[in-house]
């Protein structure tokens, strides 16, 4: 799956993924900009799947993975301290961001509103940190991290694969940003703000798959977590700006991982 082949799996998988889930957000997406009839929400949650499904055809048709690998795919020996940190990770992270948000503002947030939804406002705390992990953390991350990522790796360093990853996965993001709320409400400098964490965010989720053994689980848990504690009524402006930071800050310090860890790999090469 060197050269031409990589690339041309690669240019396939990202055409798969956006035809899926943009032609599901099409409705949506000309509804909220007035042009069409009220659809469901739930149509955001599908089409979130478009990278999941473009991944899972791809690795199917090209065959060569044994069952043992499929398992691998979920889960490795060496998983289980990384899931607890992309676990414990994201609520540290959210803790501290309300926290400062708290003292700067001398305001205490509802926390009773943590788990919940301003776009899926009937949906329990269980059922929201399902739909996250279903449709935000596997359906982005099957595709994202287990299927394109490891394509990018037989060409690029993990540092590198991390930034190629980043400008790709914000265009799919582009239907969203035209007609959701939370998108729209960031303006042109939150937009760019956006893409940094973007930036940052594949930094970490190359970190926590390396590390964990390639563990689409893994990955998948940290992406729904820091969604679950940064997008919610109870974080206000400031409190996301904190934890943007932080978040920030943690992708700059996997970088250097990264960095080295490619280096590591040259030098034995």
């Amino acid at each position: 799956m060197h050269g031409p082949g990589s690339f041309r799996k690669t240019i396939l998988f990202y055409s798969i993924a956006l035809l899926i889930s943009w032609s599901i957000w099409a409705p949506l997406v000309a509804f909220r900009l007035g042009y069409g009839p009220e659809v469901a929400s739930e149509l955001h949650l599908i089409g979130s799947l478009g990278p999941a499904i473009a991944g899972l055809i791809l690795l199917v048709f090209q065959g060569g993975m044994t069952r043992a690998d499929w398992v691998r795919f979920i889960w490795s020996p060496a998983s289980l301290p990384w899931l607890i940190l992309a676990i414990l990770l994201p609520v540290a992270i959210g803790a501290a961001g309300l926290l400062g948000q708290t003292l700067m503002t001398g305001t205490t947030p509802d926390l009773g509103r943590f788990l919940t939804s301003k776009e899926f406002p009937t949906y329990s705390a269980v059922a929201l940190i399902a739909v996250e992990l279903v449709f935000y953390g596997f359906g982005e991350e099957i595709g994202w991290r287990g299927f394109l990522l490891p394509l990018l790796l037989r060409r690029f360093t993990p540092l590198s694969a991390s930034l190629v990853i980043t400008l790709p996965w914000a265009i799919w993001h582009l239907p969203l940003i035209l007609s959701n709320e939370t998108y729209q409400s960031l303006g042109v400098a939150g937009l760019f703000g956006w893409l940094i964490s973007l930036l940052t965010g594949s930094l970490l989720l190359t970190w926590f798959y390396l590390k964990s053994g390639r563990a689409v689980l893994v990955v998948a848990v940290f992406h729904a977590a820091i969604d679950v504690v940064m997008v919610n009524p109870v974080v206000d402006t400031l409190g996301i700006n904190i934890m943007g930071a932080l978040v920030t800050i943690a992708g700059f310090a996997a970088g250097i991982s990264l960095y080295r860890l490619g280096k590591r790999k040259q030098s034995a090469a």
